[in-house]
């Protein structure tokens, strides 16, 4: 991509991210500005973000904001643009200092950077919590979406369910699960840049798909797939509170409270023994699916995540932000 064009695509999409009309300097190569003053300077907005001349919104320094709770109305593409009492911005929004902190993860700078990173976590059967037999695991990266070139593949000959990969740091991607069970993937949200152990994988068979659908009142449809989700802080713990949504697809939805499937929740709820709060879709039609995490019913927007429905087969996503 000519470089050139490449700055005016980020201008444009500025302009979109903050719902005002932006010009484009021309002559100027890849940089508009140095500073706010340049922009102001110039008749191209008042601020300067990534040397490209954006106008500030409605929520920039000394601007009046209508606070609703946590979250400041108006949408920000920096922190410059948002102003006390939501001085953060988070996906598009300004939020309060304590709600960035637990939801606005960045990569931890003090991690000493490997050219490879180990990966572990242990399957188990959702209803006994023991491994499944003949667990084989292919790490993929995420451009790989049949899987037919895995970084890594894990077979688990001692029958512990305890997979452990050997990864490229950066690693970027899914799991593709496949055992006595249902097939499942388990999709990474974020880059894996130091080792770590995460927790439990459930698995499920078709047997227990069955009969959560039955309980929800669903009839499950094999060539259909099932969908599990969980929003994980910035300290890795799934939290409460959460609605999740779908878009391009549609599915059954329910939530697993004290670890049974309901369809009348409408929020996650934690499980502390289990260190889970689920949330899902049963019958969601095989392809690429839109899933959204939101803070409380129709609340704050944390994030999205693009991610592979199969058909008979389990899809989990640990949600990063």
């Amino acid at each position: 991509m000519h470089d050139s064009f490449g700055a005016k695509w980020v201008l444009l999409l500025c302009c979109a991210a903050l719902g005002t009309s932006c010009s484009l300097l021309i002559g100027t190569g890849d940089k508009q500005c140095k500073s706010d003053a340049d922009c102001v300077s110039a008749n191209l907005g008042s601020l300067c973000v990534d040397q490209i001349c954006v106008e500030q919104n409605e929520c920039g320094d000394g601007g009046a904001c209508t606070s609703v709770g946590a979250v400041t109305v108006g949408k920000c593409s920096s922190d410059r643009q948002c102003a006390s009492p939501a001085p953060r911005c988070l996906n598009g929004n300004c939020v309060s200092n304590a709600v960035a902190e637990q939801w606005l993860c960045v990569a931890d700078e003090g991690t000493i950077r490997t050219n490879t990173v180990r990966y572990g976590f242990h399957i188990v059967d959702f209803l006994s919590r023991k491994p499944p037999k003949n667990i084989v695991v292919n790490a993929c990266r995420s451009n790989d979406v049949a899987c037919v070139e895995p970084v890594a593949v894990f077979t688990d000959q001692e029958g512990t369910g305890h997979a452990q990969f050997e990864l490229p740091s950066g690693f970027f991607g899914f799991f593709e699960l496949k055992s006595a069970s249902l097939t499942t993937l388990l999709y990474v949200t974020k880059p894996i840049i130091k080792n770590t152990l995460n927790r439990d994988l459930p698995v499920l068979t078709a047997e227990t798909i069955q009969l959560t659908a039955g309980i929800l009142g669903y009839e499950f449809d094999m060539a259909k797939g099932l969908a599990l989700l969980e929003a994980l802080d910035c300290t890795d713990t799934p939290q409460g509170g959460i609605q999740f949504t779908l878009s391009g697809a549609t599915g059954d939805q329910f939530y697993l409270v004290d670890q049974v499937p309901s369809r009348d929740a409408t929020l996650t709820e934690y499980d502390a023994i289990n260190n889970t709060a689920n949330g899902g879709f049963v019958n969601v039609p095989p392809g690429f699916v839109t899933f959204t995490a939101r803070l409380g019913v129709d609340g704050l927007e944390l994030g999205s995540f693009n991610a592979q429905i199969r058909p008979n087969t389990i899809t989990f996503i640990d949600m990063h932000f």
